[in-house]
């Protein structure tokens, strides 16, 4: 198995193997979480997919709902096509 990870699609990472991609969050534990485990990285997973191209749409999606903003329609659709054009300079989707 291995991992995709980067900048560009932080807080993911992408695990790949012979049959799937696996979108994964990394979360930092925060002192609200009141946890003895302050800082420790939790991994979330977020959905496996058959190709790169739909891995990376799903994180575009996660990415605009991570803004936790209250977006318009037009608002939304542009942030999440933004996200897709950093995505897709570097891989065809």
């Amino acid at each position: 198995m291995s991992r995709i990870a980067e900048e560009l699609i932080a807080p993911f990472v992408i695990e790949v193997d012979d049959h799937q991609f696996t979108v994964i969050e990394l979360v930092t534990i925060s002192n609200a979480e009141k946890s003895t485990r302050v800082g420790e990285v939790r991994e979330s997973t977020k959905g496996y997919f058959s190709n790169l191209g739909t891995a990376l749409k799903k994180i575009a999606k996660l990415k605009t709902l991570n803004l936790q903003q209250k977006f318009t329609i037009e608002e939304y659709i542009e942030t999440h096509n933004a996200y897709l054009k950093e995505f897709s300079d570097k891989v065809n989707l």
